[in-house]
């Protein structure tokens, strides 16, 4: 097959002007296929023409319409899945996914009657041989009852957008909210702490805390630096950076440690008043120049270590602009501030990481793993006095990771 036939094969419908161009050459096309096979023109004929004529130009508006909806019901299943957690959307969500797949099946299974027509047209057969193909073609849509079928579809799609606007949820924003991300301090919850003395050791370092201050240039000493701890969920991120604040040596180091839970709404508003509340400074203004302003004023005779803990994908938006936005009075702080983050995201720590190379969190070692385990299964992190409980328990720890 040429490459332009194959292009025009593998192109039906792939865009809503795709559905029309197709409508525009099928129809004439079946319709010339019917009156050749009804024979005379008499006035049954005509009128059974028309009546086809008339159904096809329904489908192809039902098909549109239908093409047309799928991207708003997309949107709202990615809307619906943020507050899965709460009633109405688990008890929707479901539905509004199984309407959605009825409408991509439909869709799929008319795109291959129609590109069964196409490579029919593309094999340049003889006329008698194409109105057999487009006869081929009315056939299998009717006997498929694709006039109906896209209807009740598109009525499914219709309800299930109307119920979750009753409930709000097509208005439901692209994040989680608290009671699924709660908010994070610089104080541990944590009764105790197993492991990771080595990478805590390892960080601190990093945050310049042990290094002397020979050998530096002035460009680097000025450079604001972001230091990037990313890991998948869980793994402890939040608790080193904990543990961080909390080191005697850091503390003396830094004449101020502020802590921020950013999650996933990074905007440089409100982090800046977090961190200016945080410096016990003045708030009411929300211009940002304002703001912009005053933190850079605040942070000015301060060697500073901000942490933004669990900072999520929405920090990429726009080529990270509001990141940009919200650094540019940090670059104000005494030489040697610093800036830690956490994040789940290798994208994320990326992007905010600053003349300094991101820092992967994984897995606690085996051995330290085994004590955890044990403290949780068992209560405690002695040995268990059941030896099948603990060999269970240490196949169990290869799934863990």
């Amino acid at each position: 097959m040429a490459l332009e036939t194959f292009k025009a094969v593998a192109g039906v419908f792939t865009d809503i002007n795709a559905c029309r161009d197709f409508f525009g050459w099928v129809t004439p096309c079946i319709l010339a296929a019917r009156h050749q096979l009804l024979g005379e023109s008499s006035a049954a004929v005509q009128h059974q023409i028309l009546a086809e004529r008339e159904q096809l130009r329904h489908l192809e508006n039902d098909i549109w319409k239908l093409q047309t909806t799928m991207p708003k019901m997309l949107d709202l299943i990615e809307r619906v899945e943020w507050p899965s957690h709460k009633k109405p959307a688990t008890e929707l969500l479901p539905h509004i996914k199984d309407v959605v797949y009825d409408a991509e099946d439909f869709l799929d299974e008319f795109k291959y009657y129609a590109l069964r027509l196409r490579l029919e047209e593309s094999r340049n057969s003889g006329e008698e041989h194409m109105h057999a193909a487009f006869q081929e073609f009315f056939i299998s849509v009717k006997n498929c009852d694709h006039f109906n079928k896209v209807k009740e579809i598109q009525g499914n799609l219709d309800h299930i957008h109307y119920q979750s606007k009753d409930l709000r949820l097509h208005k439901a924003p692209l994040k989680f909210d608290k009671l699924i991300r709660p908010e994070t301090s610089a104080f541990s919850e944590v009764p105790q702490i197993f492991g990771r003395e080595k990478e805590v050791k390892h960080l601190v370092q990093q945050l310049g805390v042990h290094k002397s201050k020979r050998g530096r240039t002035d460009d680097e000493a000025r450079a604001l630096c972001v230091l990037p701890i990313f890991g998948m969920g869980g793994v402890g991120k939040t608790t080193i950076a904990q543990q961080i604040c909390d080191d005697a040596e850091v503390q003396e180091h830094f004449d101020c440690i502020i802590w921020t839970c950013v999650s996933d709404d990074v905007d440089a508003k409100r982090l800046i008043k977090e961190i200016l509340e945080q410096m016990e400074q003045d708030t009411i203004s929300d211009n940002l120049n304002n703001l912009v302003r005053k933190l850079a004023c605040s942070v000015e005779s301060k060697k500073l270590l901000l942490v933004l803990d669990d900072m999520w994908g929405d920090t990429l938006r726009n080529g990270g602009a509001e990141w940009g936005k919200f650094c540019i009075p940090l670059r104000n702080a005494l030489q040697g501030s610093m800036i830690l983050v956490t994040t789940r995201f290798y994208e994320v720590a990326n992007l905010v990481c600053a003349g300094m190379k991101s820092y992967e969190l994984e897995g606690l070692q085996d051995v330290v793993f085994w004590e955890f385990f044990k403290s949780c299964a068992f209560g405690s992190n002695r040995t268990c006095n059941d030896l099948e409980l603990e060999r269970i328990g240490k196949d169990m720890l290869q799934a863990c990771h």
